[in-house]
């Protein structure tokens, strides 16, 4: 490593920056937590289904993100998340941010890749001077509306790898620092120069 090599630091979000899942969250906040319950009930069987490991993971959440959001415009869904960023703040692991605030004082390029959707976590992170956010993307038809699927795979596991590199190729020209807290972190921390389980 010379000393103009580069250091990135790469965060996962949920569970990692905050001390819970983001999604139930945010659902919570744009529905109402009786919406909330009553999707949770509705897709039960997949959820069921996707604890006993009978359905992947991403069926499972692209079907509950659906059952929330299929018919929303994507303009009202990202001033949603914009709406949401304040109480992102609320949820902060404090031993995580420490450490994100010490990489941005030390100039480190700083990602946060996660499973969980952009529209809520960027207004979030740009206000912490962090610009680059990968995630879950959603579809939208030709009118900008949302249509309850996924446009990208789910971001989690080997797909976390394959995005940021597709982002940052240049694998030699950079130092590697990865957190994360979860099996779909896996991955990542086995690709980075440094990892940590939070």
């Amino acid at each position: 490593m010379t000393d103009k090599q580069r250091t990135i630091a790469v965060f996962d979000f949920d569970g990692t920056i905050t001390d819970r899942d983001s999604f139930g969250s945010f659902v919570k906040a744009v529905k109402g937590t009786p919406r909330f319950c009553l999707g949770i009930c509705m897709q039960m069987p997949r959820l069921v289904g996707y604890k006993l490991g009978i359905i992947r993971n991403d069926k499972a959440k692209e079907a509950l993100f659906g059952t929330y959001f299929r018919g929303m415009g994507m303009n009202e869904f990202r001033r949603a998340g914009e709406r949401f960023a304040d109480s992102i703040d609320r949820r902060l692991r404090p031993d995580t941010m420490t450490k994100l605030n010490w990489h941005l004082s030390m100039g480190h390029d700083v990602y946060i890749v996660t499973a969980s959707m952009p529209q809520w976590i960027r207004p979030w992170a740009t206000a912490y001077g962090i610009s680059d956010v990968i995630g879950t993307e959603p579809e939208t038809d030709s009118s900008g509306v949302l249509t309850g699927r996924f446009a990208t795979p789910n971001c989690y596991g080997p797909e976390k790898v394959r995005r940021f590199i597709q982002a940052e190729p240049n694998r030699s020209s950079y130092r590697l620092i990865a957190y994360g807290d979860s099996e779909g972190d896996r991955e990542m921390l086995d690709e980075a120069d440094e990892s940590h389980l939070v």
